[in-house]
């Protein structure tokens, strides 16, 4: 008999996604802030660890 296991099941899995959602979350909102304080992209890039794209594209939406 087989086993199958599905990975996205298991409780490591669940608590690594977790964690990395997390982690854009808080790289968003820092990035939010230093465009309101009037950062340049390439500072932001630098402070967050973000890709300028996605600096970028945080930057259109807000403003």
């Amino acid at each position: 008999m087989p086993i199958t296991y599905d990975i996205e099941e298991d409780g490591l899995y669940k608590k690594g996604v977790l964690k990395g959602f997390e982690k854009n979350h808080e790289q968003t909102l820092l990035t939010i802030k230093y465009l309101k304080e009037g950062k340049t992209i390439k500072e932001i890039v630098v402070l967050t660890g973000l890709a300028e794209k996605k600096v970028k594209e945080l930057k259109e939406q807000i403003f």
